[in-house]
């Protein structure tokens, strides 16, 4: 709970991805596409995923 009022999470799902909360869409493309561009912005690469890097286009 501590946690949660730390955060200001009022609800659920609420989404932090590499510690920051993901405010937008909860869709699958959405989500996937806030991963690979948290993992691009620390210089990682997601192998596999079929979702093109949203910055890139």
């Amino acid at each position: 709970m501590a946690s949660a009022d730390a955060n200001a999470v009022t609800g659920t799902p609420t989404f932090f991805i590499n510690g920051k909360r993901h405010r937008g869409p909860y869709d699958d493309m959405a989500l996937l596409t806030a991963i690979e561009e948290a993992a691009h912005t620390q210089g990682q690469e997601m192998p596999g995923l079929s979702v093109p890097y949203a910055a890139a286009a």
